[in-house]
C-alpha cells in the first residue's frame, strides 16, 4: 500500500517553521539554564528554590540530555521531510519510515555523547565553582546545621553570608561577594535581612563567633514578611560601640528574632523595639536573647510619639546587666527593661509575656554617682495605659556591694499587670514601687530581701493592687499599725496585701463596725465587740468604727 503525503507550500513552511522554532527555543533555554546552574550569578543564588543544589544539577543534566536529542531528532525529521517534499509531492510508507529511523539514529548518537559530557561538566563546574567562590573556612553551613536560607559566620577576619541552598557565599568574605564588604559585619548581616521584606519565610542563622557591629548596629526594617526568622547561637557575641541601638526593630507581625550576647559601651539600648509610621504595630512576635550588658537600657519597648502598638509578643532572655568597665562612675540611670511612650490616645501596650532570669547591676556597683538602677520601668506618668502584661523574673537586684546604687527594682504604672519574681534583693531604695496610676496589678514575690517593709514596697496607689510576699520576714506583726480613725470615719487598708486587725481594747465601747469593699459595697458586722476580735481587710477595703472612748488595735500583715 502506498501512503500519500501531500504537501502544499503553506503547510510545508508552517511545519518547518514551527519545528525549527521549538528546537531553537529549547536549545536556548537549555543553554541559559546550564549557565545559571554551573556559573550562578548572585540573583540566581538568592532566588533558587529550597532544594539540594547538587541534586538539582544532576536532575537537570539528565533531563536535558534527553531533551536535547529529542529536539535534534525532530529538527532532523522536519528537515528531511522538507527536503523530500521538495522533490516529490508524496512518499511511500517505507520512505517515511526510513526518514524516521534516520532521525532516531541521529538522536541516539547525540544522546549517547551528551549524557556523559553533561554530567561530567556538571560535576567539574560544581567543584570549580565551590573552590573559586568559597575559600577554606573554619565554619560553614552544612546539612547538619539549623535549616535556613542564609548562614552567617566569621573566620575571625572576614564575615560571610552563605546561601544555605547553593552553598555559595552570597555576601562578604575576602572577595566582597554581593558587593558587600567582607570586613563589615553589619553590612553582611543587613544584606540578607533586607530580602526579608519581599521574600516570604526567609530564615537567617548566625553561627557562634564575635561580630563587631561598630556604631551601626543591626537594623530590622518594618514589615518583614510573616514567618521571617533571625536566630543566633548562644555563643554568638554582638559588640556595639555606639550610643544608639545595638539592635533596632521596627513594627513587625509574626517574626522570630533571636540573639546571643549583646555587649555595649555603657550607652544606648541593647534591644530597641519601636514601631514607626510605615509599620505601626509590633504584634505576635518572639524575641529572645542570651544576655545583654553595657547599655543604659537593656530592653526598650518604645511607643514613641505616634499611635503605635506593641501587643501580644513573647520576649525572653537570660540576663540583663549594667556594666561599667574600668571602675568609672555611672553617668546616668539604668533600666533593665523600660516601657516608654507619650501616652497619647490610641497607643497600646497589651498582653506581652516577658521573661528574664536576672536583672542586676554588675561591674562597678559601688559608685553610681547618684544615679538609680531600675530593674523594670513599666511606663511613666504619661503612659499608664499598659494592660495585661506578664513579667516572669527570677532575680532582681544585687547584694554585697556597699554602698550600692539606689534601686527601684519594679516601678509600675500599668493596669491589670502580673509580676512574678522568685528573689528580690534591695539594699538601697525600693523593691516594688506602685505608682499612683497603677491599678489592679498583682505581684508575686518568692522572697524579698530588704531592710524594712518601707524599702520593700512603696505603695503610692489606692487602686486595689496586691502584693504576695511568700516567706518574708517583713510582714506579720512587723508592719506598721495605723491609729484608730475617729468615729464614723473610714480608713482604707493602705497596703497591697491583706491585713488582719486584732482588737486589743474597746475603750468606752464599740457599737458598730462596718467593712466596705473597693466597689463600695459594705456590711455591718453583727454582735458585741470585745478584745480578741479580729477582722480581715483586703487591699482597698475600708473599715469604719462607731465607738466611745478610744479603742486600740494591732495590725498583722498576711503574706498573701
Amino acid at each position: 500500500m502506498i501512503v500519500t503525503a501531500r504537501w502544499t507550500p503553506t503547510l510545508k513552511l508552517l511545519g518547518i517553521g514551527l519545528l525549527s522554532l521549538f528546537s531553537f527555543v529549547g536549545l536556548f533555554i537549555g543553554l541559559f539554564l546550564a549557565c545559571v546552574m554551573w556559573f550562578p550569578p548572585q540573583w540566581a543564588v538568592r532566588l533558587l528554590p529550597v532544594a539540594s543544589m547538587d541534586t538539582f544539577r544532576i536532575l537537570y543534566a539528565s533531563s536535558y540530555s534527553i531533551f536535547i536529542p529529542m529536539l535534534v531528532g525532530f529538527s532532523g525529521f522536519s528537515l528531511g521531510v522538507s527536503v523530500w517534499a521538495e522533490k516529490k509531492a508524496h512518499a511511500t510508507s517505507k520512505q517515511v519510515g526510513s526518514m524516521v529511523a534516520l532521525a532516531l539514529v541521529g538522536a541516539f548518537l547525540v544522546f549517547s555523547a551528551i549524557i556523559p559530557a553533561t554530567l561530567a561538566l556538571g560535576a567539574t563546574q560544581t567543584n570549580q565553582t565551590t573552590e573559586l567562590t568559597q575559600p577554606t573556612l573554619t565554619t560553614q553551613y552544612n546539612q547538619f546545621d539549623q535549616p535556613c536560607t542564609y548562614y552567617i559566620f566569621t573566620d575571625g577576619t572576614y564575615y560571610y553570608a552563605q546561601n544555605c541552598i547553593s552553598g555559595l557565599i552570597a555576601y562578604g568574605g575576602p572577595n566582597n561577594a554581593g558587593s558587600t564588604e567582607g570586613t563589615n559585619a553589619t553590612a553582611v548581616i543587613d544584606a540578607p535581612i533586607s530580602l526579608g521584606i519581599s521574600t516570604s519565610g526567609l530564615s537567617i542563622w548566625v553561627a557562634g563567633g564575635t561580630f563587631d557591629l561598630g556604631a551601626h548596629g543591626i537594623r530590622f526594617p518594618g514589615n518583614l514578611s510573616e514567618g521571617f526568622e533571625f536566630n543566633s547561637e548562644p555563643s554568638t557575641t554582638f559588640i556595639y560601640s555606639g550610643s544608639g541601638d545595638a539592635v533596632n526593630i521596627a513594627g513587625q507581625i509574626y517574626v522570630q528574632l533571636g540573639f546571643g550576647r549583646i555587649k555595649g559601651a555603657d550607652a544606648g539600648n541593647g534591644i530597641h523595639i519601636e514601631p514607626a509610621p510605615a509599620s505601626p504595630t509590633f504584634e505576635y512576635n518572639t524575641v529572645t536573647w542570651f544576655y545583654i550588658a553595657g547599655f543604659v537600657t537593656g530592653l526598650n519597648l518604645d511607643l514613641g510619639t505616634g499611635v503605635y502598638g506593641i501587643d501580644n509578643n513573647v520576649l525572653t532572655g537570660t540576663d540583663i546587666f549594667s556594666v561599667q568597665p574600668g571602675g568609672a562612675p555611672f553617668l546616668t540611670d539604668f533600666q533593665g527593661i523600660a516601657v516608654n511612650g507619650d501616652g497619647q490616645a490610641g497607643q497600646t501596650m497589651y498582653n506581652n509575656f516577658i521573661t528574664v532570669s536576672l536583672i542586676a547591676p554588675a561591674g562597678n556597683t559601688t559608685d553610681w554617682n547618684g544615679h538609680t538602677f531600675r530593674g523594670v520601668l513599666d511606663g511613666n506618668p504619661n503612659l499608664a495605659a499598659i494592660t495585661y502584661p506578664q513579667y516572669n523574673l527570677w532575680k532582681l537586684g544585687v547584694s554585697g556591694a556597699k554602698p550600692g546604687p539606689r534601686q527601684i527594682l519594679i516601678d509600675c504604672f500599668g493596669l491589670f499587670e502580673q509580676f512574678q519574681a522568685d528573689l528580690v534583693v534591695i539594699e538601697n531604695g525600693t523593691g516594688i514601687q506602685i505608682e499612683a496610676a497603677a491599678k489592679e496589678d498583682v505581684f508575686w514575690v518568692g522572697y524579698m530581701e530588704a531592710p524594712t517593709l518601707a524599702a520593700a514596697i512603696n505603695n503610692l496607689s489606692t487602686n486595689y493592687n496586691r502584693v504576695h510576699l511568700e516567706n518574708s520576714v517583713l510582714l506579720g506583726w512587723q508592719i506598721p499599725t495605723p491609729p484608730v480613725p475617729a468615729p464614723y470615719t473610714q480608713l482604707t487598708n493602705p497596703f497591697p496585701f491583706p491585713v488582719e486587725i486584732y482588737l486589743n481594747g474597746t475603750g468606752g465601747g464599740i457599737s458598730a463596725v462596718y467593712i466596705t469593699d473597693p466597689l463600695g459595697d459594705g456590711v455591718r458586722l453583727p454582735g458585741t465587740f470585745s478584745p480578741g476580735d479580729h477582722w480581715t481587710l483586703e487591699p482597698g477595703d475600708q473599715i469604719l468604727l462607731i465607738y466611745t472612748g478610744t479603742p486600740t488595735w494591732k495590725w498583722y500583715g498576711d503574706i498573701g
